[in-house]
């Protein structure tokens, strides 16, 4: 058995529970397999607008709550910063040096563990490093982020990539090209392909059947750009509308007003279904009661949807727009060219 503390660059809070849900499901997956876990989240920079709602210096330190998530130790920071969403070099160290004195009180409370694996180098690989130095413990990072894929990146953010994974003992990617995009960053660089984990006793067939009186087509993602639902609307109206075919558009975001503005302005209103974000069982129900699932992505470094899809016995389609390359295949599925 193996203490492993876990480094994930975002994991899901009150607020957003679903953001990152799969690392928590991997921590409780290794907890399953005997193995002890604990969590340390990368630290959160709060705006210097919380600078005016503080009344004394004790409300400016860094904060530091701790969970107990079914038998998981959660430790969570939160830091102060004057521009969290610039000068990533010296946010990053802010993150460092928060995330180092969590780790001390983890220890404190938990012992030292015995290897840390961070998810995605910016930051929580990049914290994972500076622990894994510091402390002579072997550190793993896996790769998640699309920004990675496509380099939407600053140049201290390369930095940052570099440093990283010239200390880290094993480089991990959910994909081949963005194990490829990683290894872009360092010569001689070396990157394996570890795949996400899909938890095949409760993704499962079910008993229930989708109806026999049309044909509905379900899709699962953040309502964002990226992953192009308005092009998945735009082509489901030039196709199907008027006939027996529905669309359930399972997820929120940043477009869904807009989407839901296409689909009326498009007279599709009746055969398209916003349920925005569900828990996972209303996933699993989804994809039940649907005939196939459509993933619209215009760059995607994996697609967990796509796994739980296959593995509730449901068909494909993708874009290829990166991960999906490596799942679907002539025997589960269809691929088709990112469409923009």
């Amino acid at each position: 058995m193996l203490h492993i503390l876990l480094i994930p660059s975002w994991y899901p809070t009150e607020e957003h529970p679903f953001g990152g849900i799969f690392f928590r499901e991997q921590a409780l997956a290794l907890q399953k397999a005997g193995h002890r876990v604990g969590v340390l989240v990368q630290p959160a920079l709060l705006s210097k607008r919380k600078l005016l709602r503080t009344r004394k210096l004790s409300d400016m330190s860094t904060e530091h709550t701790i969970e107990e998530d079914q038998g998981l130790p959660t430790y969570r920071t939160s830091q102060i910063a004057w521009f969290p969403g610039f000068l990533p070099w010296n946010n990053a160290q802010l993150i460092v040096n928060a995330g180092i004195r969590t780790f001390e009180q983890y220890c404190h409370d938990q012992g030292p563990p015995d290897v840390l694996h961070a998810y995605s180098i910016l930051y929580g690989g990049f914290l994972a490093s500076r622990i894994g130095k510091r402390w002579s413990l072997p550190t793993l990072v896996t790769e998640h982020s699309s920004r990675i894929l496509i380099d939407n990146l600053r140049s201290e953010q390369r930095k940052i990539i570099r440093l990283t994974l010239s200390e880290i003992d094993k480089a991990l990617a959910v994909s081949t090209p963005l194990a490829e995009a990683l290894e872009n960053h360092l010569v001689g660089c070396q990157v394996d392909i570890v795949e996400n984990m899909v938890d095949t006793e409760f993704f499962t067939p079910g008993d229930e059947k989708p109806p026999e009186d049309e044909f509905i087509i379900c899709t699962i993602a953040g309502l964002e750009p990226k992953k192009g639902i308005d092009i998945l609307v735009q082509a489901f109206s030039s196709t199907f509308k008027g006939d027996p075919v529905r669309l359930r558009i399972v997820g929120d975001g940043s477009q869904r007003s807009a989407l839901e503005e296409q689909v009326h302005g498009s007279g599709i209103a009746a055969q398209v279904e916003f349920h925005g974000r569900l828990t996972r069982k209303g996933v699993r129900e989804a994809l039940r009661q649907s005939h196939a699932l459509v993933s619209a992505s215009l760059v995607e470094t994996f697609g967990i949807s796509l796994i739980e899809a296959l593995s509730c016995g449901k068909p494909v389609v993708a874009t290829r727009s990166g991960g999906p390359q490596a799942i679907i295949n002539k025997d589960n599925g269809i691929l088709v060219p990112v469409s923009y």
